[in-house]
Parts: C-alpha cells; structure tokens; sequence
C-alpha cells in the first residue's frame, strides 16, 4: 500500500511539473496583431493616427530581414517608452504567411502585421498592393521589373505621412534612436 502511495506521489509530482511546463510554453504567445487586408497605405495608417510608426517591409525568406529580426531588442525600450508602434509589411506568398508570422513569434517581437498580398477571395478594387509595391520594388530605366529590396526601413510621423523612405535598420540602433528622436516633438 505505501509503495503504491509513493508510486502516485510520483507520478503526482511529475504530472504537476508537467502541466506548469506546458503552462509556462502557452503563455508565450504571439505580440504580433494580425491586421485585416487594408484597400489603402492611407487606411492602414489610420489605425496608428498621432503615433509614429516604423515599418519594415519583410520576408520570412530573406536572410537580411531575419538577421534584422534579431536587432530589434535594441530598441524595444526606446519604442515602448515613446509609444512607437512597429508594423511588419510582409511580402511572402499567401502559403508561406505563416512562416512569417512564425520569424516574429520566435524573436518575441512585439507590434503589428499585414501582408502586401490581396487576399485570393477579395473581389474590391484596391489599392494597397500597388502603393506597397512603390516601397520594395525597383525597375530599370526603361520601367521593366529590376527586382525586390527588402528588407526596407521607413517612418511615417504621427500625421501619417512617410516621411523616412530609407529608415536606419534595427542593427543600427543609436542611428534609428537618433532618427525617430526628430518626429517625437
């Protein structure tokens, strides 16, 4: 009878330590808002109306974006403590959204996140996509496709205008302090 006491006493104790494990693995969730698919840039930045925002037009497969993924606790007191707000503009595949997703999860980020991709279902003339375009998309003298630049850096003040299209990267944190410090009066 006491070995079988001892018995469930352990698998008690183990059970326990179990359940507050998995606990404390459920409670790091994501600090990522997903935002809806946006007609315009316009309509997107109304929802940050009189904050500063700094984007960062990203993919889930580009090494340079994910090494700046990494840079970002640099800065995070500085963003908190002036109520700087973050958005991840995503340019990856429909398919591969949540990979995305799942490159700002793993660095604990905290801020907002969009896709440049019009949603498959989504029938109303937009927008957005065109206007993104304009931050990452680079052509030749003749107008033809030269290719993608990301990870892109800017800063919209708090009236909503852009007013940084080369903003200071994350791995660049006093430069980026230095800069955003200029749209906070």
């Amino acid at each position: 009878m006491k070995q079988c006491i001892k018995t469930n006493g352990v698998l008690f104790f183990f059970c326990l330590i179990s359940l507050i494990i998995t606990a404390q693995e459920q409670s790091v969730q994501s600090n990522i808002k997903c935002l809806n698919y946006p007609s315009s840039f316009e309509l997107l930045l109304r929802h940050f109306k009189g904050k500063i925002v700094y984007i960062d037009v990203m993919a889930s497969w580009c090494k340079p974006c994910l090494a700046e993924l990494k840079e970002y606790e640099k800065t995070d007191d500085f963003f908190k403590k002036n109520d700087i707000v973050r958005l991840f503009i995503s340019i990856d595949e429909p398919k591969d959204w949540n990979a995305c997703l799942k490159r700002l999860d793993e660095r604990l980020l905290n801020g907002y996140f969009v896709t440049y991709h019009r949603p498959e279902n989504s029938v109303e003339n937009n927008e957005f996509s065109v206007e993104v375009e304009k931050l990452f998309v680079t052509y030749d003298e003749k107008g033809n496709f030269a290719g993608l630049s990301v990870p892109q850096f800017i800063i919209v003040n708090r009236e909503g205008a852009i007013v940084e299209y080369k903003a200071q990267r994350p791995s660049n944190p006093e430069e980026l302090k230095n800069q955003l410090k200029q749209y906070l009066e």
